[in-house]
């Protein structure tokens, strides 16, 4: 099964989670699945500034290695997972 393939069944099985992503360390988009309304690539740049942004809070702060970081909207949250 290939990794799209895992993110698409991901996507349809849980009726909250409407997009998944897979980045490299670069922020480029390995494999995606859902219905996004942005592009994958700027996607993954943005996501990618975030993780990037997340590991120097947590190394400012001494909290040890970026693990997750979550972003609540109104209509949803979105979750970056290192």
């Amino acid at each position: 099964m290939e990794l799209s393939e895992i993110l698409e069944s991901l996507v349809t099985r849980n009726s909250g989670v409407t997009v998944a992503a897979i980045l490299d360390t670069d922020g480029l988009a390995v494999a995606s699945a859902g219905e996004g309304s942005l592009d994958a690539e700027v996607v993954s740049a943005i996501a990618a500034n975030l993780v990037l942004s997340g590991e120097q809070l947590t190394d400012a702060f001494e909290q040890g290695e970026l693990q997750t970081a979550s972003l609540q909207g109104s209509q949803g949250t979105t979750v970056l997972a290192r």
